[in-house]
């Protein structure tokens, strides 16, 4: 069977990362969910 793969690039949102520019991990899932619906 072939290996099914996606690439989904996610601009990071001002509103996301913490006063040292880093990603909260919560937002992961928000990331997951924008790479499902882009693969379809």
């Amino acid at each position: 069977m072939a290996a099914i793969s996606e690439t989904v690039r996610v601009k990071v949102r001002f509103s996301e990362v913490d006063p040292i520019r880093m990603v909260w991990h919560g937002n992961y899932i928000k990331y997951l969910e924008d790479a499902r619906e882009a693969f379809g």
